[in-house]
This record gives structure tokens, sequence and C-alpha cells, in this order.
């Protein structure tokens, strides 16, 4: 396993609650995009890293953290 398969591991930001919100383009469990969950084991870390920082931006936009 390579490290960057580990760190997909790690912080895949999966809670298993897979289902879009209802715009139909985030999910409502982890945050990301079909596309982002599609690719998040075949990216790069820096690439994970980016989105986990939006993610948390979007968390905070769900719940009125603005």
């Amino acid at each position: 396993m390579t490290e960057s398969d580990k760190h997909a591991n790690i912080t895949n930001p999966c809670i298993g609650i897979c289902s879009n919100d209802d715009n139909g383009y985030y999910c409502i469990g982890c945050f990301r995009s079909d596309e982002e969950r599609m690719v998040w084991y075949s990216e790069t870390t820096e690439w994970r890293e980016n989105v986990l920082l939006e993610l948390k931006k979007r968390e905070d936009l769900a719940f009125g953290d603005e």
C-alpha cells in the first residue's frame, strides 16, 4: 500500500450517509460532490487535503457557521 493510499484511507470523510442534498450536488454525510467521492482514492494527497479544507467550508455553510 502506498503512502497516498494510506492517506486516502485515513482522511476519507465518509460517514456512511451517502445521499445527496436537495440540490443533488453534495453528499449530506461528507459534503463531497459525486465526482469527489468517485476519485478520492485515485487523486493525490495534495488534492485530498485541498478538498478536506473545502469540505469544512461547506459544512460550516450548511450549518450556518459562516
